[in-house]
């Protein structure tokens, strides 16, 4: 894998991780699935949406089976979540020093 490859689907990862987990647009399905996972059955898989180490594992590997097998709709979509990553990052950092 090249770097540039490398580095896309790391910051590709990084942003669905951040969107399922953290991202205010996600609150409503976030809560409605928490509800969903109350039972004792599903506490491994609440537990698996919650922490981030553990998260960012199995969509690391859907990034890079698509990565590898997704093609040109893949590599754009790749590209616009990496892109978003380094974005949003930029865009707190101009808030935070201006606040």
């Amino acid at each position: 894998m090249r770097i540039q490859h490398f580095l896309i689907n790391a910051l590709a990862g990084y942003r669905i991780v951040r969107f399922i987990q953290i991202d205010t647009l996600f609150d409503r399905p976030r809560e409605w699935l928490w509800h969903q996972l109350k039972t004792r059955r599903t506490r491994k898989l609440r537990k698996l949406l919650d922490c981030p180490w553990c998260l960012s594992v199995h969509v690391a590997a859907l990034v890079y089976v698509a990565d590898i097998h997704g093609g040109l709709v893949s590599e754009y979509t790749l590209n616009i979540l990496a892109l978003s990553s380094i974005v949003g990052f930029l865009a707190w950092l101009d808030h935070e020093h201006i606040s």
